[in-house]
């Protein structure tokens, strides 16, 4: 009786096609996983900032204070006296959720409590000040929030804002930096590239692009979906924005890494516009 098999040229024909279609497949796939995520970030980016809109809307039109805090000057970063945005809108959004970058392995619950020192453990408001603080969603105080002379964090009234569809309200965020790589979640603030046209009396430094090791490199923003940012503007539309569209207007030096100013406010996305 005959037996038929496979001889062993035959199965390393096999194997080989085998290889060569999950070299096709793999990075296809990895591509619809990574749009997939940038798509679930823009939709948190809407989500969030439609849940800022109305609470605009329930405190005679003032925009959401970045931080909260019952002190003098600055901020406790106390738990217990302060408050982050998140924490003022989560009564509109009920999902804290949606303050975690899909794209960024480091933004979980987890992460947040480790990287303010707290317990695993613990519940309430300490648990959603530090979901708060580490959200990816960083907000651009800046422009609606910014520092007053006390270095206090004073909302503007939306009614300031007179191109709100031109004006970057929240963006994706790190918290800190490990060499190169970003580390610890996500920021509740993020820097503008410059303090031009910002009615703020104190800031952080802006961008500085050639500083690779530093959190303020991109102001805290980070591009996670194939090198771009998603970002919320003040009208509540979301998108995803490269490094460069970031910078338009802004006045760079010949070598790219250093902002001396804003040469064109039309085109500047980071101030409360004309």
């Amino acid at each position: 009786m005959n037996r038929k098999a496979f001889t062993l040229i035959e199965l390393l024909v096999v194997i080989a096609i085998i290889a060569i279609l999950a070299a096709i497949l793999f990075p296809v796939f990895a591509q619809a996983k990574s749009a997939a995520k940038k798509t679930q970030q823009i939709s948190n980016q809407k989500q969030s900032a439609t849940s800022m809109a109305m609470y605009q809307q329930d405190v005679d039109d003032m925009a959401v204070p970045l931080h909260t805090s019952p002190v003098a000057f600055f901020v406790t970063y106390d738990w217990q006296q302060d408050y982050v945005w998140p924490q003022l809108v989560m009564p509109y959004q009920k999902n804290w959720q949606i303050h975690h970058n899909p794209a960024d392995g480091n933004a979980n619950d987890r992460q947040a409590l480790v990287s303010n020192g707290f317990a695993q453990t613990v519940t309430g408001r300490q648990r959603e000040y530090a979901l708060g603080i580490t959200t990816s969603l960083g907000y651009n105080y800046m422009a609606f929030s910014p520092m007053n002379g006390s270095a206090q964090f004073r909302p503007v009234n939306m009614s300031q804002v007179t191109e709100p569809a031109a004006v970057i309200m929240n963006a994706d965020s790190i918290w800190d930096m490990a060499g190169t790589v970003p580390t610890g979640g996500g920021n509740w603030f993020i820097e503008a590239p410059h303090w031009a046209f910002s009615a703020t009396s104190y800031w952080f430094g802006g961008w500085q692009p050639c500083a690779t090791t530093n959190w303020l490199r991109y102001g805290g923003t980070w591009g996670f979906h194939s090198t771009k940012t998603c970002a919320a503007f003040g009208d509540t539309h979301a998108k995803a924005l490269s490094t460069g569209a970031m910078l338009a207007g802004v006045s760079l030096s010949a070598n790219g890494c250093t902002i001396s100013g804003v040469y064109d406010q039309d085109l500047y996305m980071w101030d409360r516009g004309k």
